[in-house]
């Protein structure tokens, strides 16, 4: 068998010195970016850091998990370490792209920043919450440029204002007084993110409320409170993301893939696979548009 050709991945990189990086921390401006006249496009890839992109103003298309969403004024696209996007963002748009390494959010944030850095891909900003949004990435900027004494500090204050700010924007508003909805939200969080971590050894419910202390019956219950899905269902639906991921994003076999999702029997993959979306993995690449 042939060794699988992965969805290429990006790196923020390892010699923090150059000088684009701080500290496993980098945010730029997208108009410095761009050549003049021309789009700024990225084709398929994934990364292995946090990846807010704010376009204050701006048009383009990004593709996220193979989705389109269309680039327009006053958005935030938040992008966690595994996700799978190209984009193409037409000249003259502004905004800002960051870079986030695990390493500083261990360093520099709470053990909780992952799950609060919002729960969707695309945020459509209004009002006052673009202005204040805008506001801390433009303050972001000022400190990654000036690099004065307790650059890194700054600008994790700021991050954590920014995961407040779109904790605002959530379904679930988290307030003191509403401790059921803010804990409904942490544990669906930290269940999304153990999958997400596991998906190649785990598929079973337990699995997961094992390793959240919990039983089977009060995780189903918090994710079926907050999704309106059995944790069945979200496990399944992310495995088929990820296999849709390698069926669109490589050329790689479905036996490659069967072996990196985990299943030993390619002939029961292709059965799950169907089973759920109706189509065979080959089917389901010929037919994609």
């Amino acid at each position: 068998m042939s060794i699988m050709q992965s969805i290429p991945v990006r790196s923020i990189p390892d010699d923090l010195k150059e000088s684009c990086y701080t500290g496993g921390f980098s945010v730029r401006r997208l108009d410095e970016l761009m050549v003049e006249g021309e789009p700024m496009v990225q084709p398929v890839h994934r990364h292995d850091f946090f990846f807010p992109l704010l376009i204050s103003s701006g048009e383009g298309e990004h593709i996220i998990d193979f989705k389109s969403y269309e680039i327009a004024d006053k958005q935030l696209f938040v992008l966690h370490p595994g996700q799978v996007h190209s984009i193409c963002i037409e000249p003259g748009s502004k905004g800002y792209l960051v870079e986030i390494a695990k390493d500083f959010t261990q360093s520099y944030l709470s053990v909780d920043f992952r799950d609060n850095l919002g729960t969707g891909h695309l945020y459509s900003l209004k009002g006052a919450t673009f202005d204040r949004i805008q506001g801390l990435f433009e303050l972001m900027s000022v400190e990654f440029e000036e690099q004065s004494k307790g650059v890194l500090e700054a600008i994790a204050s700021c991050l954590r204002l920014l995961s407040i700010q779109l904790s605002r924007c959530n379904t679930f508003q988290l307030t003191e007084e509403n401790s059921s909805a803010h804990y409904a939200f942490k544990v669906l969080k930290r269940f999304q993110v153990l999958l997400e971590e596991n998906f190649k050894t785990k598929k079973q419910v337990q699995d997961y409320a094992a390793l959240m202390h919990m039983s089977a019956y009060q995780l189903n219950r918090v994710v079926k409170t907050t999704l309106n899905k059995t944790c069945s269902q979200v496990i399944r639906e992310y495995l088929l993301l990820e296999a849709r991921r390698q069926l669109l994003a490589t050329p790689a076999q479905v036996s490659e893939i069967a072996d990196y999702l985990g299943y030993e029997d390619v002939s029961y993959f292709n059965r799950f696979f169907k089973k759920q979306l109706g189509e065979t993995p080959l089917q389901y690449r010929k037919n994609f548009k």
